[in-house]
């Protein structure tokens, strides 16, 4: 009777030792849950920091404290833009591994200017394959951090005057639009005369704008537009 009330007390011991340890694993996991709940949107923070700018490639440095392994989008962005400008600038993803991570940004294409440079990190898609945190609901966004970049070279008001030019032409050249020299010579400045190879030259004349590097080709005979190009490339 003793060796079976001993057994009794021994198994039921073991059970609670069982239960205990198991106990303690959920509750773990449950802290590290409420944790990750826990924290408000203003806890958790993004920093973007611009270490090295040569050979036309600009490092950025990232860092947060939402956890695991999420993407952010870095932009670099020319200082002074509205929302109606040609944007000038460019920007990528780039991907946080426990809080660290960085992103290579190619400045060749990249006019002569300052830029704004940041990173987001977007809840929608930037926790992939990650659990959401439920107190994240808006984005999270890094300083802004000022930077002159060289890039291509070509300041940035020549790249934007070409740009808008371009534009115009692109809203305003038509088969059969009149050809009105003027406005084109007040807008664009001189142009260049090159013959058409294509058509009759007698008929066909190639307008090559410098300041924009576009081709206008115009019917003579009609004093009509017949189409445009990039380049010194007509008909």
């Amino acid at each position: 009777m003793a060796q079976q009330g001993l057994f009794k007390v021994l198994a039921v011991s073991s059970l609670a030792i069982f239960s205990l340890s198991g106990c303690g694993e959920e509750s773990s996991q449950a802290t590290e849950s409420r944790a990750k709940s826990a924290k408000s949107q203003e806890d958790f923070y993004l920093i973007s920091s611009p270490e090295t700018q040569e050979r036309q490639r600009l490092i950025i440095r990232l860092d947060s404290n939402v956890p695991g392994d999420i993407e952010v989008m870095v932009s670099v962005n020319l200082v002074g833009q509205s929302p109606d400008d040609i944007a000038v600038g460019t920007s990528q993803r780039a991907s946080l591994r426990n809080g660290h991570g960085e992103s290579e940004i190619k400045t060749s294409n990249i006019p002569l200017g300052e830029y704004e440079i940041k990173a987001t990190f977007y809840p929608r898609w930037g926790f992939g394959n990650e659990d959401k945190i439920a107190s994240i609901q808006n984005p999270i966004t890094s300083e802004i951090q000022l930077l002159p970049i060289s890039g291509s070279g070509e300041p940035a008001e020549q790249y934007l005057a070409r740009e808008n030019g371009r534009l115009w032409i692109i809203n305003n050249v038509f088969p059969g639009t009149p050809w009105n020299p003027s406005i084109f010579q007040e807008k664009f400045g001189e142009w260049e005369t090159f013959p058409a190879t294509k058509r009759n030259p007698k008929i066909i004349k190639n307008y090559y704008f410098p300041k924009l590097d576009v081709t206008v080709v115009v019917n003579e005979l009609k004093g009509e537009l017949v189409t445009w190009a990039k380049g010194r490339d007509g008909m």
